[in-house]
């Protein structure tokens, strides 16, 4: 007969034997040491507080009253110390890295995830909620490749519902990109989180729409007019405007001044239509003082007179036209009209 159990190593009482206690005992000091293992800390040192019944990993170089016994566990006895020896297969918590662990072939290690996991959340130095089911807190994340291609699926259930990307600062929204509310892949931006923008909209058509991008054609009412030469004149009409494009301050020339919403690079088109012209040229000014371009009249009217240019204009510049030479215009648009759109 065995004198102790093969996996616990728990001493067996004999038949006959004196003393039968002692071995019952150590029995049960071996099993009190093991089962429900709570592992309080590594150590090299027997603890000097250490409490009746507290259990340590006994680590490298041990010293003191655990000098040759690297790799056991320490038991605080009444007595002093009782070691075991950890065998494969063992669990324990340790208390002090808050983690589970077993032992195998000499060492502690942590349980490897399922391949295959099924749960109704999941927090990741985070906590996640019922809505963020899955919540992250990471300074980064990475998606790769498993030897060809990778995507990212957002999928919603109608075309009504909502399946984006929100971007935040300090929890409040600030851009979100997908397809929000509806099948057409959006951009909007906010500056408050709750006043919101559509800077780009594209259909699934593959069209491009950017409602808010400064753009608009800016005329006179339709008729004929002969400015006086070197007088400034403005618009009075507004057509497919856009982006906060709009008419200021009245021109002394007649019309208004055509206000620049935004700062950035713009296209700028004018198209001139002459009844009569004698020596005529036709400017457009910013601020009116500089000019932008200017054109001439150098054929027979009637004519008109066309001329393209991009320049860098800056929020609330104002653009107008001064005419010089003598000349009779068809207003009114497209005969007389300028076009402005932000590249």
């Amino acid at each position: 007969m065995n004198d102790e159990s093969n996996n616990l190593g728990l001493p067996f009482i004999h038949p006959a034997q004196a003393q039968k206690h002692v071995s019952f005992n150590e029995a049960i000091s071996i099993l009190d040491g093991l089962v429900q293992l709570v592992i309080e800390a590594q150590e090299t040192t027997p603890p000097a507080s250490a409490l009746p019944g507290s259990r340590y990993m006994i680590g490298a170089n041990a010293t003191s009253a655990w000098t040759g016994h690297d790799g056991h566990i320490a038991v605080r006895e009444e007595s002093g110390w009782a070691f075991l020896a950890p065998r494969n297969g063992f669990l324990a918590w340790f208390a002090q890295e808050k983690v589970l662990k077993f032992f195998e072939n000499g060492q502690w290690k942590t349980p490897p995830l399922p391949e295959a996991i099924s749960t109704s959340r999941l927090g990741i130095a985070a906590t996640a909620d019922a809505t963020n089911r899955f919540s992250l807190s990471s300074p980064a994340s990475l998606f790769n490749h498993a030897g060809a291609s990778h995507q990212i699926k957002i999928n919603k259930a109608s075309a009504s519902d909502t399946a984006s990307m929100l971007f935040q600062n300090n929890w409040s929204g600030r851009a979100e990109i997908g397809l929000a509310g509806t099948d057409e892949f959006g951009l909007k931006v906010s500056g408050d989180g709750s006043q919101w923008v559509t800077a780009l909209t594209v259909s699934s058509k593959g069209v491009v729409t950017q409602s808010v991008r400064p753009a608009g054609r800016a005329f006179s009412a339709a008729g004929t007019f002969s400015p006086a030469s070197n007088t400034p004149r403005g618009f009075t009409e507004l057509a497919t405007t856009q982006g906060g494009v709009s008419l200021g301050a009245t021109v002394s020339g007649g019309g208004n001044v055509l206000l620049i919403p935004e700062e950035g690079l713009y296209a700028l088109s004018l198209n001139i239509t002459l009844t009569a012209a004698s020596g005529y040229s036709v400017s457009l000014l910013r601020n009116g003082s500089e000019t932008l371009f200017t054109c001439r009249c150098t054929s027979p009217s009637p004519l008109t007179l066309g001329r393209t240019t991009i320049a860098n204009l800056n929020q609330g510049d104002a653009l107008t036209l001064i005419h010089k030479g003598s000349a009779t215009l068809e207003e009114g648009s497209p005969a007389t009209e300028l076009v402005i759109v932000r590249l």
